[in-house]
């Protein structure tokens, strides 16, 4: 039991130094000023006592005491145990008290605030800077939700530590002054509040559990909601609403009934102290009664001490209650950092980005899974200025030969290279930063078509949007809009077409003038007019930037220098469109003819 409860303890000081190490200074400043706070209160009210003897002018012996230790202070200011000075020293102690207890709040609140601020910044910092494998193994929404919701309780986990301890040496002051009044009946108490805690730990492990499971059920919430909010066009369209809102429903009602037994265990706690603090002074009653020379004004101290303790005992069991519940996100806040700082891309790391010749595969394999190739053994080699297509039946790689370029992904065998170097070797960070990417699915931020292009990058300029939109044939369409580059484009882009949505992204990349720009069926989208717009850009850039496509139209595919056809991730053709075409049996041919 006690190696348990050790290894416990362990594991939670593992854990808060894993949060909280680098505020240690800040900490250790609270906690002398929590530990200033509880001593002022027990001490301001402990005088009190020998002030109600003072006042009665009752000599009681149960508190001869602790009369005498106040007389030596006195004395040792040069005052006297009387009511001129016993007040206002009461007075400024407790005036005192509310000084210390607003610095430790400020501090308190100082602390909190950048703490989330700084954690939340270094969460999303870790997400952005993970490798894409990783990246992709994250669930929608659980990234949101622990950035925003786990890190909040971790935030409150510092206020209910700190606050426990406050509440931990006013209870420890209390009962020194209770022991100077009957030892016997404090060490009691001692007992009794020990018992009563150690005895409320079965509820504190439920409350951890249930703790455990409303994160899960949160961030299974939080995936959902996002889930059914991307795709609502489709549940509208197929007339699901009801389908999806009765699976969400039983999922709020297990939301719902495992709440309901954590306010069941919290209830629990906050009820139990008061009957038995009470079964308690009425036992200490019932013996005292009986002795002989009881004195009601004696023991009435006694009982005003022993309910303080008991109120501070029941405040601490309370803090533990909290903290209970705030482990568990807690450990998911640290789990999250550790599992993305673990596979954390080395951007600035390398040698500075150039690119003079040609870009080769060379007997390059990936799988996503094990024994489960994508790729096997492919080689071609792109050309400075050329253009490139992809083709092939879907599931074949063309996506992962696209991410692979953009160094998403490495290479479980093989080498890619750029002008005969490994590209491994080039900086990650020059290398994207020379890289441009149009997806299939636009991503859109909820802002203007300027910020959308310009990305809030501060090197694009005005000019630089404005060209990028006429290279995307989206300008003539934007310079006649009411509010032209301020327009907002909604979110995801609603308030355009899809046609639209893909251009704006396309001049995204074009307004950083990549050296390699990859378009992942990009056009396929656009109407034949949008498209016919784009190739003759494309074709215009052909020389300043090297293109790769991936597409399925001829439209496209026959303007290209080189062809790359892909079959069970392998190579199955390569080579320039028209020669392709002379061999009747070749795979490009027969998908010529079918498309003709």
């Amino acid at each position: 039991m006690l190696k348990r409860q050790w290894e416990r303890l362990l594991r939670l000081a593992k854990l808060l130094w894993r949060l909280y190490g680098r505020y240690k200074r800040s900490l250790i400043l609270l906690t002398v000023l929590g530990f200033a706070g509880g001593v002022l209160e027990s001490f301001g009210v402990t005088m009190l006592i020998p002030l109600l003897s003072h006042v009665l002018q009752e000599s009681l012996p149960e508190v001869g005491s602790l009369s005498r230790y106040f007389n030596t202070l006195f004395r040792f200011f040069g005052f006297g145990m009387h009511l001129r000075y016993l007040l206002p020293f009461i007075a400024f102690i407790f005036v005192f008290r509310a000084v210390v207890l607003f610095v430790s709040e400020y501090c308190r609140a100082r602390i909190t605030t950048e703490y989330e601020r700084t954690k939340r910044r270094d969460l999303y910092q870790a997400l952005l800077r993970s490798s894409w494998p990783r990246l992709l193994q994250q669930k929608l929404g659980s990234a949101e939700n622990t950035i925003m919701v786990d890190v909040g309780k971790t935030t409150k986990l510092i206020s209910d530590i700190t606050w426990m301890q406050l509440q931990f040496t006013t209870a420890i002051i209390y009962a020194v002054a209770a022991f100077l009044v009957s030892p016997g009946i404090t060490l009691a108490t001692a007992i009794a509040g020990a018992l009563f805690l150690l005895f409320s730990q079965p509820v504190f492990s439920r409350i951890r559990a249930l703790a455990a499971q409303n994160l899960l059920l949160n961030k299974t919430i939080a995936h959902d909601i996002n889930e059914s909010v991307l795709g609502l066009k489709a549940i509208k369209a197929m007339g699901e609403e009801h389908t999806v809102m009765s699976r969400m429903g039983r999922i709020f009602d297990d939301y719902r009934n495992m709440r309901l037994r954590q306010g069941v265990m919290a209830a629990l706690l906050a009820v139990s102290s008061q009957p038995v603090s009470i079964i308690f002074v009425l036992g200490v009653f019932a013996v005292a009664f009986l002795q002989p020379g009881f004195s009601l004004a004696a023991f009435a101290i006694v009982v005003f001490l022993i309910q303080r303790i008991f109120l501070y005992v029941d405040r601490i069991q309370r803090a533990l209650s909290t903290i209970g519940e705030a482990l568990p996100y807690s450990a998911s806040v640290v789990r999250f950092e550790e599992a993305f700082a673990a596979e954390r891309e080395h951007a600035e790391e390398g040698r500075p980005f150039s690119f003079d010749r040609e870009i080769a595969f060379n007997k390059v394999s990936f799988s996503y899974k094990p024994n489960v190739p994508v790729l096997r053994s492919v080689s071609f080699a792109l050309k400075k200025g050329d253009m490139l297509a992809i083709i092939g039946p879907s599931g074949v790689g063309k996506t992962t030969v696209a991410d692979l370029l953009l160094r998403l992904l490495r290479p479980a065998s093989g080498e890619i290279e750029i002008d005969g170097a490994p590209l491994g070797d080039v900086s990650l960070a020059q290398w994207r930063g020379h890289a441009g990417y149009v997806s299939q699915d636009p991503f859109l931020l909820n802002d203007t078509i300027y910020n959308n292009v310009a990305f809030y990058d501060e090197r694009i300029r005005k000019e630089d949007v404005e060209r990028a939109l006429k290279d995307a044939a989206l300008w003539d369409m934007v310079k006649n809009l009411p509010q032209g580059f301020n327009t907002p484009v909604g979110e995801r882009g609603v308030s355009f077409s899809a046609g639209q949505r893909q251009r704006i992204t396309l001049a995204r990349a074009l307004a950083r003038r990549p050296a390699l720009l990859i378009l992942d069926e990009a056009t396929s989208a656009l109407d034949v007019e949008s498209e016919q717009a784009i190739l003759q850009t494309l074709e215009r850039l052909r020389g300043e930037m090297t293109i790769v496509v991936i597409a399925h139209r001829l439209s496209t595919i026959r303007r290209v220098d080189k062809l790359l056809v892909l079959e069970k991730g392998r190579v199955a053709e390569y080579g320039a469109p028209q020669e392709l075409l002379k061999d009747k049996d070749s795979r490009f041919y027969k998908l010529h003819r079918i498309q003709a």
